[in-house]
């Protein structure tokens, strides 16, 4: 993350940290297309304790996200 321009570094606890772009992107209309992502094709069920990180410290749910390589 952070490839596309200003890139800024945020610890997440344990040792551990990522980074991400926060340069913001304008189509040829000067409208800003963050948040405008392509809509997904098949949704799937988040757990609860991803999405509230007091469930899930940052560095368990960074070893979950790095066990499918």
């Amino acid at each position: 993350g952070g490839g596309s321009g200003r890139p800024r570094t945020l610890a997440v606890g344990e040792g551990r940290s990522i980074s991400v772009s926060t340069a913001l992107t304008f189509d040829r209309h000067g409208h800003c297309i963050e948040g405008s992502g392509i809509p997904v094709d098949l949704a799937l069920p988040v757990a609860r304790s991803f999405l509230d990180p007091r469930a899930m410290p940052a560095g368990a749910i960074l070893d979950l996200a790095d066990g499918g390589w």
